[in-house]
C-alpha cells in the first residue's frame, strides 16, 4: 500500500464501509469503532446482519442511536454470506465502498489512503493491501503481505500477475 504522503487528498470521493455480520458480536465494536476512526469522512456506515442470534442488534442499534450515518440492516433468517454481502455491498450511493468483515479492523488511515489511490488511478476498479493479522486480544502477529512491486497494474498485466501466484485477499 501506498504511504499517506503518496496517496492522500481532499475528500473528493465520497465513501462508505459495508460490513456483513453473522453471530460475532464480541468482535463487532472494534470493526464498528475503526470505520468511525477514519481520518477520511465517511459519509455511510452500513451493517448487514443475517439474522445473529447473539448480541449483535443490540450493540448495532446503539451505534446508529449516536452516529446518524451508521445503518443497520437485519435480516429475519440467516441467508448465507454471499447474499448478506451482495446485499449491504449495493446500499451505498458512494463513489467508493469499502468491504470490512465484523471480526476484523481498519487502521486510521486506510480509507484515506486508499481515496487518494482511487484519485490517482481512476480507472481502478479495485485496491488491496497488506494485511495484519491479530491474535484475541488485538495484538499483531504476523503480516499477509498482498501488495505487489507496483502501485497500479493494467487489467491485463494483474490478471497474469494473478494467475502466476499471487492472491487479492478480501480486505
Amino acid at each position: 500500500m501506498a504511504s499517506k504522503s503518496e496517496a492522500a487528498v481532499s475528500p473528493a470521493l465520497t465513501a462508505a464501509i459495508c460490513i456483513g455480520t453473522y453471530n460475532q458480536g464480541q468482535y463487532l465494536r472494534g470493526s464498528i469503532e475503526s470505520a468511525l476512526a477514519q481520518t477520511y469522512p465517511i459519509s455511510e456506515i452500513w451493517i448487514a446482519d443475517d439474522g445473529s442470534t447473539d448480541d449483535t442488534q443490540a450493540i448495532v442499534e446503539e451505534y446508529s442511536r449516536t452516529h446518524s450515518n451508521v445503518h443497520y440492516h437485519r435480516h429475519a433468517s440467516n441467508m448465507g454470506p454471499a447474499r448478506n454481502l451482495s446485499w449491504v455491498l449495493g446500499r451505498p450511493t458512494t463513489d467508493l465502498v469499502v468491504r470490512l468483515d465484523s471480526d476484523d479492523r481498519l487502521e486510521p488511515e486506510y480509507v484515506e489512503v486508499l481515496a487518494g489511490l482511487m484519485q490517482r488511478f481512476p480507472q481502478a476498479g479495485y485496491a488491496h493491501c497488506d494485511v495484519w493479522e491479530t491474535d484475541g486480544d488485538g495484538n499483531r502477529s504476523r503480516l499477509r503481505q498482498l501488495t505487489r512491486t507496483v502501485v497500479y497494474e493494467e487489467p491485463e498485466d494483474a490478471l497474469k500477475t494473478n494467475a502466476m501466484g499471487l492472491r487479492t485477499a478480501a480486505n
